[in-house]
């Protein structure tokens, strides 16, 4: 049976059982209790407070309680992937913590140092679900789960429920960035070769720089002729016509049309990215490509191809849909080693081997110095 409105609630959570009551769109919690008559006994308290017009103080929830509340609030916003990973985030590398139990007002910075300093030293096993602590988490990992919980107590923060954010000032691994691997002509042309889905996925990455989310949800009304609306997902830049060259529109049409999405599986359902990215990385590994390209080196690749070809870096820009210059000039400084190695060599001719207009200019500067000479 509905408790009458203004009555509040008993909640279940991990600890026991906790009095809710919401005060002009607020929640205001009592202390967790090991019993359920305990938290009603609280939730008298609160409605009787509340009625004489006393003052009642909110008490804030616990991390854990907040981030439930912060993923039912803000799952409308997010791409489904960020969302379930945001999932995984709390589930694996927060749910089992202490620090999921600790009220939000009594988070101090040294706790969630403690946090992240113990996700370096522990490796979460899936098969296993369970921490194992024979490796750490790859600082990529660690800066992404501590980024969640990062925008996670900024909304709490937002909402009064905290004075200032705790993870400000915690010290992430520095680690080592992972440079991009472009591909060489040699390694791309037998893999420009459409006779299947998956060589059609490669043709396109490879010859539009899309990103793998973008491939996935690329559908029939986003193919415009020669040109490509490529679906945005990662800025508002993404969005936005690219051109379409002749063996990457063959590729798309070639693939049978079972619905609104172009890559999709017999069902017609779209295919997932991790799916796709199986399929790839397996396709690349036919072709002798090693293991450490990643399927977003192919976007690197378009771009650095685009730039070695004589494209100017607003063009290349504009075609990779980059939101600033800075992202593109960084993702070409990491071009092939033949590449930079020839640049060298054409830096070395220049300055060993003087142009005939240098050493004709030096000559005429010698003539005209002989003759000043009494």
């Amino acid at each position: 049976m509905r408790r009458p409105r203004g009555s509040g609630t008993i909640e279940r959570v991990r600890a026991g059982f906790r009095a809710r009551i919401r005060i002009h769109g607020t929640n205001v919690y009592a202390p967790t209790r090991e019993t359920f008559a305990q938290a009603e006994s609280d939730l008298r308290k609160l409605v009787k407070q509340h009625k004489q017009g006393q003052p009642v103080k909110a008490q804030a929830p616990t991390l854990g309680d907040w981030l439930v509340t912060y993923r039912d609030q803000h799952s409308q916003r997010l791409a489904v992937a960020t969302f379930n990973l945001n999932e995984t985030y709390r589930l694996r590398h927060l749910m089992d913590h202490p620090l999921y139990l600790a009220r939000l007002d009594r988070l101090r910075l040294q706790d969630c140092q403690a946090w992240v300093d113990g996700l370096q030293r522990h490796r979460y096993d899936k098969a296993l679900d369970m921490y194992l602590p024979d490796g750490p988490l790859a600082s990529a990992s660690v800066h992404r789960v501590a980024a969640y919980l990062r925008r996670a107590l900024t909304v709490a923060r937002q909402h009064g429920h905290i004075e200032a954010n705790p993870m400000d000032g915690v010290l992430l691994p520095k680690g080592q960035r992972r440079m991009n691997r472009v591909l060489d002509p040699d390694e791309l042309r037998p893999l420009l070769r459409i006779h299947d889905r998956t060589a059609a996925m490669i043709v396109v990455l490879v010859l539009t720089g899309m990103r793998r989310g973008e491939l996935a949800r690329l559908q029939w009304e986003h193919v415009l002729g020669d040109r490509l609306m490529v679906p945005g997902t990662k800025n508002a830049a993404s969005l936005a016509a690219v051109p379409l060259a002749d063996l990457a529109r063959e590729a798309i049409e070639a693939q049978p049309r079972r619905g609104p999405y172009v890559f999709t599986t017999e069902s017609g359902r779209p295919l997932s990215p991790r799916n796709m990215t199986r399929d790839i990385r397996a396709r690349l590994r036919e072709h002798g490509v090693p293991d450490t390209v990643r399927l977003h080196d192919l976007r690197g690749t378009f771009i650095s191809l685009l730039v070695e070809s004589g494209a100017d870096i607003a063009t290349v820009m504009a075609m990779a849909r980059h939101a600033s210059v800075r992202t593109t000039l960084g993702v070409y400084a990491q071009s092939r080693p033949a590449v930079q190695k020839a640049a060298l060599g054409s830096m070395l001719d220049l300055i060993q081997e003087p142009s005939k207009s240098v050493g004709l200019n030096r000559k005429a500067h010698a003539s005209e110095s002989e003759k000043r000479e009494p």
